[in-house]
């Protein structure tokens, strides 16, 4: 069976190397994105951590797993409160919408946990 996998941050460097390795072993992949970019030819769906509006039961239809590699980062301006709303509470929010989407899994890269831990 191919599964489904949602790859968060699809366009950043993470990101695209595993939508690369996820192609190469025949895993339907859909890249969650907050840019248009797509330069791998795959089903893109709109995200941003930022925007609370646009984590809809939509963005992760028909998905099974999710890496989520989206995280804010390489911005000096943004402070602690940001860092905590854009990285800790939409990651939180998306392990909700994971559980209502009945997604089996949910991996997240080492890198998320460390640029905020309340």
């Amino acid at each position: 069976m191919v599964r489904t996998v949602a790859v968060t941050g699809g366009t950043g460097f993470i990101g695209q190397n595993l939508i690369k390795e996820f192609l190469r072993n025949g895993v339907r992949v859909i890249s969650v994105q907050r840019s248009t970019e797509n330069s791998q030819n795959i089903e893109t769906r709109y995200f941003n951590l930022a925007e609370k509006s646009s984590m809809t039961k939509e963005l992760l239809g028909g998905v099974d797993v999710i890496v989520h590699t989206a995280a804010l980062v390489h911005d000096a301006s943004a402070g602690p409160d940001v860092h905590r709303i854009v990285n800790y509470e939409a990651t939180k929010q998306l392990f909700e919408l994971s559980k209502k989407n009945a997604c089996k899994k949910v991996y997240l890269p080492w890198h998320c946990w460390c640029l905020w831990c309340p």
